[in-house]
């Protein structure tokens, strides 16, 4: 009599599933013949019980009519050629869910010079829709040619990285280990543009400043500049607020404003772009004092003069004047240190006998405009020849 061995079970046993089928194969058993064939099924209940019990010949089979998103197992005999039957190889897997529905009511919130805020509402689940994990936002700048994208988990967020006073376009689609969904209908906004670059003052005189800056680099320049003032020094005092003193073209970057004496001036430079008023760059500047009134050389000596003057008339304070003597015609000035004070008077001591001097006399400013010096009332006298100088009569 004839004794025969079973097969051993098949080798290499995986599985792989679409929403409602499974694909698994195997390698035949080594070793104990080649099998008539092999006996496939699945279960859905953890192997209690098996399902689609068929023969096939090959090392491959294909089981269709599976519920999406539920686990399996599958299992594979090897038959031998006298009919033995091998141990069972098993393996698991999970079919996919099916794709989602897309995502809907799609909106843009705030968007700013580098971000756009989006939101929608999940998409509902239906019996031939799953679940999503994420979602996938798409971007696009050249009207729809081309997208970026990026995943969110939940259905809020902001997309950060744009180009200031740019248009883009977005849309949404919902997305599961089964596949994606379709699109949303696509939503347009515009950035903001960013701020004016390198704003800066200059020409400051008694009477006026201009302001000066570069347009911002983006795609595309403001259609316009608007400019706003605030008279306030301390911009961290609750009344700090702008007021606007002009709208200028995208093509102009720079203006002269007149302006009161002995002041700082906060300016605000705002970038317009197809969004509106973007982002603003910000600068102080503080005009210069008028020159003290009635500068005179109230008496001369021959080392020595004596300087009168009046404060003038215009708003803040002086902490101080700042007295300067030039003996070869205002080619270059001496500071004569006479401390600090608000005294409308000084005597300039160490002066050359008989000697032509000029001397200039300007504010320096206090409060809001301290340290600041304004310009200069300016005189000329001679000092006195001391063989033939007299001491006045007081």
């Amino acid at each position: 009599m004839e004794v025969t061995t079973p097969p051993r079970p098949p080798g290499n046993l995986k599985a792989t599933t679409t929403t409602t089928t499974a694909t698994f194969s195997w390698s035949a058993p080594a070793n104990t013949g080649t099998p008539s064939g092999y006996e496939v099924a699945y279960s859905s209940d953890g192997g209690s019980n098996w399902s689609g019990v068929t023969t096939v010949s090959g090392t491959s089979s294909t089981v269709s009519g599976l519920s999406a998103d539920t686990p399996y197992s599958f299992r594979v005999v090897a038959i031998g050629v006298y009919g033995g039957r091998s141990g069972p190889s098993t393996v698991s897997g999970r079919t996919l869910p099916y794709p989602p529905n897309p995502p809907t009511n799609l909106s843009l919130l705030n968007g700013s010079s580098d971000s756009f805020a989006l939101q929608f509402s999940a998409p509902s689940v239906d019996a031939t829709h799953g679940v999503p994990t994420g979602y996938r936002v798409e971007y696009s700048s050249n009207g729809g040619l081309s997208w970026s994208q990026t995943s969110w988990s939940s259905p809020s967020g902001a997309v950060f990285g744009l180009a200031g006073n740019q248009e883009y376009r977005f849309r949404v689609l919902a997305f599961n280990a089964g596949g994606n969904s379709s699109y949303t209908p696509v939503e347009t906004g515009t950035t903001a543009s960013r701020a004016p670059e390198n704003l800066r003052a200059g020409d400051v005189t008694d009477t006026q400043i201009t302001i000066a800056w570069s347009a911002p680099a983006q795609p595309n320049p403001p259609s316009g500049y608007r400019v706003d003032l605030n008279y306030n020094s301390n911009p961290s005092t609750p009344n700090y607020s702008y007021g606007t003193i002009t709208n200028l073209p995208g093509n102009v970057l720079s203006k002269t404003f007149g302006l009161s004496p002995n002041r700082a001036y906060n300016f605000r430079v705002i970038a317009v772009g197809s969004a509106g008023p973007g982002d603003y760059s910000s600068v102080t500047a503080k005009t210069l004092s008028v020159p003290p009134v009635g500068l005179t050389p109230a008496t001369i000596w021959p080392n020595r003069v004596k300087l009168t003057w009046s404060a003038p008339v215009q708003y803040g304070t002086i902490s101080d004047y700042r007295v300067e003597y030039s003996s070869d015609g205002g080619g270059s000035w001496n500071l004569f240190a006479d401390g600090v004070g608000t005294a409308t008077e000084a005597i300039v001591t160490g002066l050359e006998f008989s000697t032509p001097y000029l001397f200039r006399v300007a504010v320096v400013g206090g409060g809001e405009t301290a340290g600041v010096v304004g310009r200069y009332a300016t005189i000329s006298a001679t000092t006195k020849d001391p063989y033939q100088w007299e001491t006045p009569v007081s």
